[in-house]
């Protein structure tokens, strides 16, 4: 193969010294065929095979390959071979002696290679958002678990917002909108979101689809607009997909350190107020200053947010309390039986009666727990003081320090089931009434060595001047009487009185 170097001598002695192809063949003792083509291309040489070098390795196991590949196109879509695969079997099956990149290089040769070529876009200011959801893992409590995480992009800006919650469910789906928009301080015009089944009842031909009817009446509180994206193609909402990326590699890395959801969300928060100082490629201002521009073009937040929970029909048993989700929450032992209406927020679950809230928990996350509250059973367990030792509300209650002396007081002055239930009625007026002020009844009572229910509510009545205290005689214009001092009555003596009566 001649080099181009001699190619360049060729062709200088024919175009500029205007040798005929004869001559120079006889003076550089090269065939007229190798000049020709030197005179027709000027580009370095390359070498060509005009024979396929043999396939010692592959060539054997092709019809295999193929094989394989011919059963894929029936196979289900995420249940086909990949190369790692193929390799795998062709080593642990036919003894196959070759590396994974030549079955890679035969496998693209039969599938072929195409990649979609996609159109840059460009959005209006206010106009789009795109969401989604995306998970990663953190370490809370001292327990590494994985979270998901809601994220929002102002396609114009580019101004990221997230928030992590423990599920995907519709409530969290809501919440999350609710504090993107209130974060935004506007509602994008169109939002432009996968396929998820919190808002898409079913999707039909083209781009239409059956939504939830809760979804729209979210929407219809938030006047925004929806685009769903085409099934299967992610990169309609491309923006999105890749924050979430950005968010799981930066904002997630190392695994942050936390105790409850709120301070996960705090620390999301301050890293995405961070990302308006960043300036993206081929951006002249950055997201912050973008952001400030498209605030102005955003719809306004309605006046009220949106319930972001859902509403579930339960019915309370005999045991007072009603299942959700696989967990058990107590309601007053006066609706047991009743039918009721459970809503469900992200971190709590209210329970009704008519337009009334008569319960409220903490929501649980696991399986098989309970949220029992001692004061739904105390006219239950007023009634049936006997229970009180084995009562799964009573041994579920953490007890404050206060209490806890209380009762004893209370056991030790009245044996047997007494105490209890003089414990049980003052619990009662815990929940009526002023909490702070029913302690310091109670500490009252304690210091006058009268501590019991009567004693308690007469306090209680007069620390919120339902009786009216007679005030103290001011002995300073009689001095005679400074150091009288009235004896105790001995109440023995009418015991003396009853047993002779008898």
């Amino acid at each position: 193969m001649i080099k181009v170097e001699d190619k360049e001598q060729m062709r200088k002695l024919y175009f500029r010294k205007r040798w005929s192809i004869r001559r120079i063949a006889r003076e550089l003792h090269c065939s007229r065929k190798t000049i020709r083509r030197a005179l027709s291309d000027s580009a370095p040489p390359q070498y060509k095979r005009r024979v396929p070098p043999p396939e010692r390795v592959i060539g054997p196991v092709k019809p295999i390959i193929d094989s394989y590949l011919n059963e894929d196109k029936i196979a289900p879509k995420k249940q086909r071979h990949t190369v790692r695969r193929i390799f795998q079997r062709l080593v642990d099956e036919h003894t196959f002696q070759g590396s994974e990149s030549t079955v890679k290089r035969y496998v693209r040769s039969v599938r072929g290679i195409w990649k979609e070529v996609f159109i840059p876009l460009e959005y209006d200011a206010g106009s789009t958002a795109q969401a989604d959801w995306g998970s990663a893992y953190v370490i809370m409590k001292g327990v590494k678990r994985m979270v998901s995480f809601f994220a929002m992009k102002l396609c114009y800006s580019r101004k990221p917002f997230i928030a992590a919650f423990p599920f995907e469910k519709q409530e969290a789906f809501f919440e999350g909108h609710k504090r993107a928009f209130e974060f935004f301080e506007g509602v994008p015009h169109i939002l432009m979101w996968d396929n998820l089944k919190t808002a898409v009842q079913k999707i039909l031909t083209g781009r239409n689809r059956v939504e939830q009817q809760s979804f729209i009446a979210f929407r219809s509180h938030y006047l925004f607009d929806t685009r769903f994206i085409t099934p299967g193609e992610p990169h309609e909402n491309g923006q999105v997909e890749n924050l979430i990326g950005y968010v799981r590699r930066n904002f997630f890395v190392p695994l942050p350190e936390v105790e409850s959801f709120d301070e996960l969300n705090e620390m999301l928060l301050t890293r995405c107020k961070k990302e308006d100082e960043r300036i993206l490629a081929g951006e002249k201002e950055s997201i912050g200053e973008k952001w400030q521009k498209e605030r102005e073009k955003l719809l306004p937040l309605p006046k009220r947010a949106y319930p972001c929970c859902t509403y579930h029909p339960v019915k309370a048993c005999s045991l007072s309390w009603v299942n959700f989700d696989r967990n058990r929450y107590s309601v007053p032992v006066r609706y047991a039986h009743y039918n009721l209406m459970l809503k469900a927020f992200c971190n709590r679950v209210d329970i009704a009666y008519q337009d009334k809230t008569i319960s409220s928990h903490e929501r649980l996350l696991g399986k098989g727990e309970e949220s029992l509250n001692i004061f739904h059973y105390l006219p239950l367990l007023i009634e049936k003081p006997g229970a009180f030792e084995n009562a799964r509300p009573v041994r579920s209650w953490k007890v404050p320090p206060l209490y806890q002396k209380v009762l004893s007081i209370l056991e030790m002055r009245y044996p047997g089931t007494r105490g209890k239930k003089e414990f049980l009625k003052i619990l009662e007026l815990k929940e009526n009434g002023n909490r702070n002020k029913l302690e310091e009844a109670i500490k009252e009572a304690i210091k006058l060595n009268a501590l019991s229910f009567d004693t308690v509510r007469n306090i209680l009545d007069a620390l919120d001047n339902r009786i009216e205290r007679v005030p103290e005689l001011d002995l300073k214009p009689y001095p005679r009487l400074a150091g009288y001092r009235m004896s105790t009555p001995n109440i023995s003596r009418y015991d003396l009185l009853s047993g002779r009566l008898k």
